[in-house]
């Protein structure tokens, strides 16, 4: 790409929006709260001052974000549509925008507003930040910088993604200027309670049933400071679960005193496995998730691979053995 800017100022990124006659904006493939929570936020923010804003929807969404204000407006890309401005959100590489990868490459210009560590800065203009929390986050100081007002909907959809990316507020990437903005928040008006309670205490019964088995079938490794989850296709189907279902069950041996990294290794329809990792205070996953052909953060990251899950298995373990956990 060429003029590219690394780190825009507010001013900057709204003077790219007010010569741009039309908008696209893009999160990416399997979105998370912070992926939606940032598009919306952003879409519905500048939808107030203008009207040809287009929110595109590259993968399914998953049903525990239903809620989420503006969420019929979503639209599947026109890979023949030709816009001012494409602005991606959330995606560390161009590949995982889906679909849209083809609309950005005929966007006039191109934004990205990110903040994962691994991230590619594949845009003209890219205004990433890896001690943010979340892309909401960004998004937040961004509007606030635009002077637009955050509405109840804006800021359900801003909270939900800084929840979420910050595994409740307790990732070390949540800074007292995070808390500063989810205060700021809870103060626009938004229901705190009913967003909490729709994302983590409405489980449906297949989920339960599928945590039960999945922690059935976890192997403990390393004296116990590494659990390895793997979920297939056929398993999801016996149970009646989905893909959503998976959301956080990457976290569950985590929380476990011995453990210091989880990782789960689930099967997708296409036949390959997207890995999860997490870990607790030593082991920085993104670094060896972008080894992998992924990326994340410190504490959260994942990566892709066709192999076997016994093979996916042996190669986090002789990576992990190289980080320094003992077999």
């Amino acid at each position: 790409m060429t003029d590219q800017i690394p780190n825009p100022r507010e001013s900057e990124i709204l003077e790219m929006v007010q010569q741009a006659r039309s908008i696209a904006i893009s999160g990416h493939v399997s979105p998370d709260g912070d992926c939606l929570g940032s598009m919306l936020a952003l879409g519905l923010g500048l939808r107030s001052f203008h009207p040809q804003v287009h929110f595109l929807k590259v993968d399914l969404i998953p049903k525990f974000l239903d809620f989420l204000p503006g969420l019929s407006e979503l639209q599947e890309p026109n890979t023949d549509e030709t816009y001012d401005l494409f602005i991606a959100l959330d995606s560390s590489s161009s590949d995982r925008l889906g679909k849209a990868k083809e609309v950005m490459h005929r966007g006039k210009k191109t934004l990205l507003i990110d903040h994962h560590k691994s991230c590619e800065r594949y845009a003209m203009v890219n205004y990433v930040d890896p001690s943010a929390s979340s892309t909401s986050e960004l998004i937040y100081r961004i509007l606030k910088g635009m002077e637009i007002s955050i509405t109840p909907e804006i800021a359900t959809n801003i909270f939900t993604g800084m929840t979420t990316d910050t595994g409740r507020f307790m990732y070390e990437s949540c800074s007292p200027e995070t808390m500063r903005i989810a205060a700021e928040l809870m103060e626009s008006g938004i229901d705190r309670d009913d967003i909490m309670q729709r994302l983590y205490q409405s489980s449906s019964l297949s989920s339960l049933y599928l945590t039960a088995e999945l922690i059935e079938s976890t192997k403990l490794y390393m004296d116990n400071r590494v659990a390895i989850t793997t979920v297939t296709q056929s398993q999801l189907a016996e149970l009646g679960a989905v893909e959503s279902d998976l959301e956080d069950k990457v976290t569950i041996f985590r929380d476990a005193e011995e453990v210091e990294v989880s990782c789960l290794i689930r099967e997708t329809i296409r036949g390959d496995y997207k890995i999860s990792m997490r870990s607790k205070a030593i082991v920085d996953v993104s670094g060896l998730c972008t080894e992998l052909g992924g990326g994340g953060h410190r504490r959260a990251g994942g990566f892709s691979m066709r192999k076997e899950p016994e093979e996916i298995t042996r190669i986090i373990l002789e990576r992990l053995g190289d980080e320094g956990i003992s077999r």
